[in-house]
């Protein structure tokens, strides 16, 4: 039995002092491979949390972003709205997006729109990654706080469900909830000049 220990230990560097353990343990690390929901390797640069918030650093951390709404005092005002920051692995903001919490058929809803993570984070390659990662976060945030009903914005030439047009974000949400089953109609003022007239259920 002690040889058997002995020759563990050897093999597995721990003989070679707390380098040889960084070593093994470095070597374990990079056999680890973050896969998607359908099994592809996932880029570890994509991984994002969500944050929710409406305090005042989080305000200005939405112009680091390139949110278009990050200088509109009038919406972040707004006693139904609050935003969720999308945070790297590193800790940088590298997106937001919008919600407003709300009644609807007497009970609350989320409104979820302004799906933008940054220009320079975001490709055509990597939307459906981000999409599922967003998705996951707003799903989440309905479920902490115990409300069934999620609703996402119907994109129009002003863009209320995402800025980040022709780069995968519009078409992941049409194709997976897009559809009449899924379809609701009131209108509801973004701005004084903007309304949302049409959104989906997200299930």
């Amino acid at each position: 039995m002690l040889a058997r220990l002995l020759a563990f230990m050897t093999d597995r560097s721990i003989f070679a002092g707390t380098s040889g353990l960084r070593k093994q343990v470095s070597k374990e690390v990079e056999k680890v491979v973050l896969r998607d929901k359908e099994g592809q390797e996932i880029d570890p640069d994509l991984i994002i949390s969500g944050y929710l918030t409406k305090n005042a650093a989080s305000y200005f951390a939405k112009n680091t972003a390139g949110v278009c709404t990050a200088g509109n005092m009038e919406l972040f005002n707004r006693p139904d709205h609050f935003h969720v920051n999308l945070v790297n692995e590193e800790g940088i903001v590298v997106g937001n997006i919008q919600g407003y919490l709300i009644t609807y058929n007497g009970q609350p809803a989320l409104i979820f729109r302004g799906f933008n993570p940054s220009n320079s984070f975001i490709s055509a390659t990597n939307a459906e990654v981000l999409c599922d990662q967003m998705l996951d976060i707003i799903r989440q945030i309905a479920a902490d706080n115990h409300i069934d009903q999620i609703l996402v914005p119907e994109q129009d030439n002003w863009h209320p469900l995402t800025n980040r047009t022709g780069l995968g974000i519009e078409k992941y949400f049409a194709n997976k909830f897009f559809n009449p089953a899924n379809k609701v109609n009131f209108p509801f003022n973004i701005t004084r000049n903007k309304v949302v007239n049409t959104f989906y259920r997200i299930t």
